[in-house]
């Protein structure tokens, strides 16, 4: 068995690593044979800590392992603190810079190793930068050693918790002095429990000459404090501008500015203006091999087109294929696409002062040699999430004098793309007629598709119809907009994309997804859910506790019939036996309290 070709140890191999529970490594040490089979599957993907980076060295000093690994994912631990000492303040400055010479150290030390790989020799790697942490972060008071009964309901109310580290945004130091890696084909860099500065994904972007794709994602989270948000954006400005036109190499590219949900408004200091949007479109502009391009966050007008006032442009994107782009309802600068979303008067008042101090700046960032104030601020921060966030009583309407601009760019930019394929325009909005049996906050997309002859649009919830397949022949446009109407100047701009290459009709289409397919689909889903514990006891815990969590509602009628029927089958006291108001009384604990009582059960289940 030891002398077994190479080719039939590996056709072995290939056979035992389909099995989940295959225990690949200890084949490797039948024979020289067998451990090169082993390694190919073994060394594929490789998890590696900053504190290991020696050690993955030594492991791949023999260069045959650098054939086998495909993907790397890199994460990178920052040093421990006293959790129960620190718990209650804000990171100073010099915390934060610790935590910039660490990362740094970690980051150059990686590089360094890596840029002694060869292309031409070694496989090209898939570089995932997948953590950024302390081993602290995940310190809870129950694992601190500390007695139980010593530990007050105050301990918990003035844990900062992850806020601790809300504002600290760590910065890569001397990306400069960074070795070139060109052995790194593709990069991505996911958005971290520690958040790094905006320029970051970039500045390792800067030293990969031979990187084809590249995701890039950023936490744009930053709304209370607009003068750090905005210099977030302007460093980030500053290195696409610096880094995306020397990408020649690029294939794919996405700059995913995530805000999570679309829950706050995005602001900058007062008359000033943000150039990150007009840095991306220049940047790519003249890539030779950029086929996909991807954007997600605030965006404006100036990503697609320079000025909508300008006839003469020179052509961009020329070799572009897909064009996805997702963009919040809030503007880059201040603002809301949409009508309806407004922030309450009743939380404003008073919080003047807090939404014109636009240079201020967070808790620890005076470099004053003081300590970090404690959790409580000057203002309350759960009063300015509030005041962040928008409030609508109903589902929000397209502004035209915002949305009409935003959606001529995009079609301008589209019309003068000659290889597009694919692309769209699309949003996220709050819906308010979700249906009674939907307890959580609904939202639905709102947006735009084009798709070229003979392409398929990606079977999602957006816009399932027949005109996605790729059978199609001709041009097609959804719209997924509800009620609203593009002006036919809009629209006949649309139905332009791709008629000078590809010719003939345009098959358009206004969609309604949300009536049409995700709400029943949410009402059918909340059905099976109840029908599932139908089977249940009436009066099992699991399954009062699940009613009383999750579908205390009075007014919602489907609730009253599934919790009837629950009665009926149950031998309980139906509905109808109940005194109307009796039952219909707003406080949960008095209902199952009289329903225990009256079926001879002691207290409620969720005592």
């Amino acid at each position: 068995m030891d002398h077994l070709p190479q080719e039939i140890c590996d056709e072995i191999v290939s056979i035992l690593a389909a099995e989940p529970t295959a225990q690949l490594a200890s084949y490797a040490a039948i024979s020289r044979p067998w451990q090169m089979a082993v390694e190919k599957h073994t060394c594929r993907y490789f998890i590696l800590s900053s504190d290991q980076v020696d050690e993955f060295n030594s492991f791949f000093a023999t260069r045959h392992r650098r054939r086998f690994i495909r993907t790397l994912y890199f994460k990178v631990r920052l040093p421990t603190y006293d959790y129960l000492q620190l718990r209650r303040r804000y990171e100073s400055e010099h915390d934060r810079r610790a935590h910039d010479q660490i990362f740094t150290a970690a980051i150059h030390h990686l590089f360094k190793s890596l840029s002694s790989w060869d292309p031409a020799v070694d496989s090209s790697l898939n570089l995932k930068i997948t953590e950024l942490m302390s081993p602290s972060d995940n310190e809870l008071p129950e694992y601190s050693g500390m007695d139980q009964d010593d530990i007050s309901e105050s301990f918990f109310e003035n844990d900062l918790g992850d806020q601790r580290y809300l504002y600290s945004y760590i910065q890569l130091l001397e990306s400069d002095d960074l070795p070139l890696v060109p052995v790194v084909e593709s990069l991505l860099v996911t958005q971290f429990r520690r958040k790094v500065a905006h320029c970051v994904p970039l500045q390792l972007a800067a030293k990969l000459p031979k990187l084809r794709e590249a995701t890039l994602l950023v936490d744009d989270m930053e709304d209370r404090y607009p003068l750090l948000r905005a210099e977030n954006r302007e460093a980030m400005t500053s290195w696409v501008q610096q880094t995306i036109p020397n990408a020649t190499e690029l294939r794919e590219l996405s700059l995913l500015l995530n805000r999570e949900e679309d829950s706050f408004a995005a602001r900058l200091p007062n008359g000033m203006a943000d150039h990150l949007c007009s840095s991306i479109r220049e940047s790519t502009a003249q890539l030779p091999h950029l086929k996909a391009l991807a954007v997600s966050g605030t965006i404006d007008k100036s990503l697609f087109w320079p000025d909508l006032g300008r006839s003469l442009v020179a052509p961009f994107w020329q070799n572009l294929q897909t064009l996805a782009v997702s963009f919040c309802a809030s503007k880059p600068s201040n603002g809301w696409y949409f009508n309806g979303l407004r922030t309450s008067p009743e939380v404003l008042d008073g919080t003047l002062e807090l939404i014109t101090a636009s240079s201020a700046m967070p808790p620890g960032y005076a470099d004053d040699g003081e300590p970090p104030p404690e959790e409580v601020e000057e203002v309350d921060f759960d009063r300015f999430m509030e005041y962040a966030m928008p409030h609508c009583e109903d589902t929000p309407t397209p502004d035209d004098n915002l949305v009409e601009p935003l959606l001529q760019s995009f079609g301008k930019a589209c019309l003068q793309m000659p290889n597009l394929r694919k692309a769209h325009l699309v949003t996220s909005i709050v819906v308010k007629d979700r249906p009674p049996e939907v307890y959580s906050p609904c939202q639905a997309d709102w947006g735009v598709w084009y798709i070229a002859p003979h392409q398929a649009l990606a079977q999602t919830s957006r816009a399932v119809t027949s005109l996605t397949r790729g059978t199609s022949v001709h041009r097609r446009l959804i719209w997924d907009v509800g009620d609203w109407r593009p002006s036919e100047p809009l629209r006949s701009l649309f139905n332009r994309i791709g008629l000078e290459k590809h010719g003939g009709m345009v098959l358009e289409r206004f969609v309604d997804t949300w009536n049409t397919i995700l709400k029943p689909r949410l009402i059918e889903a909340a059905r099976r859910e109840a029908a599932d514990y139908l089977g249940r006891n009436f009066l099992d815990d699991e399954y009062m506790e699940f009613m009383y969590d999750q579908h205390w509602d009075p007014e919602n009628p489907y609730f009253m019939d599934v919790l009837d029927e629950e009665m009926y089958l149950y031998d309980v006291d139906t509905m109808s036996e109940w005194d109307g108001d009796e039952f219909m009384t707003n406080d949960p604990d008095v209902f199952w309290d009289n329903l225990m009582e009256d079926n001879g059960e002691p207290s409620s289940p969720h005592e």
